[in-house]
């Protein structure tokens, strides 16, 4: 008879966790910051006790999306300067570096526990808390961990995942999602501006989620 719990393990860092069966097909937050959809794996002891680490391979970037999508110099020859107005007008909008409408304002939320920011932004859509179980504390896995989704109404695909301490309701990171249909972006530029974030503020760090140039977000942790 299957249990009401199943281990799922982290595609990054490797770390397992045990999660209610009815959360399998849905997006997770590891505490190394991947996001991941987790999957029922076969818990294995000896797996948990080295906690390899897997980096998945980057992307391959076809030799036609290398190329440049318009001649600058061209465009600069027929039209002068209105051309290159029209040129970085075309790039920025291929690229999604236009503008952009903040889906979530995490600067606004840092400073206030995972209680506070509920109340700012109601109830979160899935709220899940991690205790380590019994072996995994023997293997030295003593930390507890919440995690609140919040779901954008205006932006298909966004989210913001909070990270807080069960125990105390501090608040250790946000963790805004990408809103590519891809799960993944290159486009750094789009992520700071669907938070309103800003790579500058001492009040946060900002750290780029992912590997090989993509990211599946932006993780901001709140200054200490």
């Amino acid at each position: 008879m299957a249990t009401d719990n199943v281990t799922v393990t982290c595609s990054q860092c490797g770390k397992q966790y045990p999660i209610p069966r009815d959360r399998l097909g849905r997006k997770g937050k590891c505490s190394c910051g991947n996001v991941f959809v987790v999957e029922e794996v076969v818990f294995d002891l000896a797996a948990e006790v080295a906690l390899t680490k897997v980096t998945p391979a980057a992307p391959r970037v076809s030799q036609q999306a290398q190329q440049p999508l318009v001649s600058w110099r061209r465009i600069g020859l027929l039209f002068g300067g209105a051309g290159v107005v029209l040129v970085v007008a075309i790039l920025l909008e291929s690229i999604g570096g236009g503008s952009v409408t903040p889906v979530f304002d995490v600067p606004s939320l840092v400073g206030k526990n995972a209680s506070e920011v509920r109340a700012v932004l109601g109830a979160p859509s899935e709220s899940y808390v991690y205790r380590p179980t019994a072996v995994q504390k023997q293997l030295g896995i003593t930390e507890s961990e919440g995690s609140d989704t919040y779901k954008s109404a205006t932006s298909e695909g966004a989210l913001l995942l909070v990270t807080y301490d069960p125990d105390t309701l501090a608040v250790t990171d946000f963790f805004i999602g990408t809103d590519d249909p891809s799960g993944k972006t290159s486009n750094t530029r789009r992520l700071l501006a669907l938070g309103n974030l800003k790579q500058d503020d001492p009040a946060y760090r900002v750290e780029f989620v992912g590997v090989g140039g993509y990211y599946t977000g932006a993780k901001v942790v709140p200054a200490q």
